[in-house]
């Protein structure tokens, strides 16, 4: 789907390089504007290599090949921006790795991304899509909210001031 200056389209190989160092710039981007001291940031450095080698370095496999799907935003053949909705079952999705380049924020990249992503679960017929984001990620929550997903609980402590929170989606309310 084309909107002017960028375009979003599923995942080509070509796109790994420009999703991983999109994701990468994207997390550091936050953990320092979200005032994570210093002396916690190697744990979320890791946390960033931890991605990369889980699921990035295989999008095809881990999204694509399993009943999910990836998409990218690109603008001249640059990546500036991506999702992930990976399979869990039938009934259930997640979306993961939502990023876009801080360059290109405020202007509908994520918005755009997340209905493409919820009208294909749609289309797959899942009930639900969850995801996870830390508490401090307070633009990317208020997005989500905005599209219908509900704040469900807190799961886990990440160092002195950052708690993982899990939003969902009921698809067939």
């Amino acid at each position: 789907e084309s909107w002017g200056e960028w375009v979003i389209r599923t995942y080509q190989a070509k796109d790994k390089d420009g999703v991983i160092s999109l994701f990468r710039r994207g997390m550091e981007h936050n953990f320092k504007t979200h005032g994570i001291p210093e002396g916690e940031i190697s744990g979320h450095l890791e946390y960033i290599q931890q991605s990369i080698n889980d699921d990035l370095n295989s999008i095809e496999e881990v999204y694509m090949n399993r009943g999910g799907s990836f998409w990218v935003v690109v603008h001249n053949e640059e990546v500036i921006g991506c999702v992930g909705l990976e399979r869990h079952s039938d009934d259930l999705a997640e979306l993961r790795r939502m990023s876009v380049s801080t360059s290109w924020g405020r202007q509908g990249i994520g918005k755009a991304l997340l209905s493409e992503l919820v009208a294909f679960a749609k289309q797959r017929l899942f009930k639900m899509i969850f995801l996870t984001t830390l508490n401090l990620f307070s633009p990317a929550r208020a997005m989500y909210e905005n599209a219908g997903f509900i704040f469900v609980r807190e799961e886990q402590k990440v160092g002195e001031h950052a708690v993982v929170v899990r939003y969902e989606l009921d698809l067939c309310p």
